[in-house]
This record gives structure tokens, C-alpha cells and sequence, in this order.
């Protein structure tokens, strides 16, 4: 067999073997979070962004599989809160409305996705933009 010959014929499992390390990289650098109904449960109002990002292991965004539909719970219509925050998990998403830097009302709701593409999910992993 001719040295190119050879080079083909392992180029498949070469790209095999990166695509693996590829994905177990993504696995080990994911985000770790704690969007629980138990963490919900650890929040009270007056709590700072903070002290609510350090309960719930992050910052706010989507950290569940697949696209969360982009509702926003009318209950936030009916608060004095100055902005909204949230964190979607794969089952359940944590809303928490704030008035000066200060947690004022949080609501507790399943989550709702919708179903992802293969390029959305790699692009999600990789952190990149939605456009």
C-alpha cells in the first residue's frame, strides 16, 4: 500500500477520534448550574443580584436544551419592579423581578422549549450568537 493510500484510509478515524474530543470538551466546560425548584426555594425578596446568582450557580440565561419559548409572564405587568430577570433550566424557569438592585417578587413555572437544530445546539455549546 502507497504511503497516500494510508493517509486516506485513517483520515476517517482521525477525524472520528477529534470529533469525540471535540464533544467531550463541550461536556466538561459546560455550565454548571443549580436552576432547581430546591434553589427556588433558597430565594426570598431583598436579596441582591448576587447573592440570587451565587443561589442559582450563575448568571441569568438559558442553560437547558433546545430553545425556551420567549414568553413573558404577564404577572410582571402587575409589579413595581425597574427590570426582569431569568433562568430556564431544563425543566423549569426562575423569573425574579427586581426595584433597586433588590428582589422584589420571583415566580417559579415548568419550562417550555421548543425543539433545537443540530447547528443551534453546536452553536449554543460554542456560546456564539443566535444570528
Amino acid at each position: 500500500m502507497r504511503r497516500n493510500q494510508k493517509v486516506l484510509m485513517s483520515l476517517p478515524g482521525l477525524l472520528a477520534f477529534m470529533g469525540v474530543g471535540v464533544i467531550g470538551i463541550l461536556c466538561v466546560t459546560a455550565p454548571r448550574h443549580r436552576i432547581t425548584k430546591e434553589s427556588f426555594a433558597k430565594i426570598r425578596a431583598g436579596m441582591t443580584l448576587p447573592e440570587i446568582e451565587e443561589v442559582l450557580g450563575g448568571p441569568s440565561g438559558d442553560y437547558g436544551p433546545g430553545k425556551i419559548h420567549p414568553f413573558v409572564s404577564l404577572r410582571a405587568v402587575w409589579t413595581e419592579a425597574n427590570h426582569f430577570l431569568r433562568w430556564s433550566a431544563a425543566d423549569v424557569d426562575i423569573s425574579i423581578a427586581f426595584k433597586n438592585g433588590e428582589a422584589i417578587d420571583m415566580y417559579l413555572d415548568e419550562a417550555s422549549r421548543m425543539e433545537e437544530t443540530l447547528a443551534e445546539r453546536i452553536r449554543r455549546w460554542l456560546g456564539l450568537p443566535w444570528w
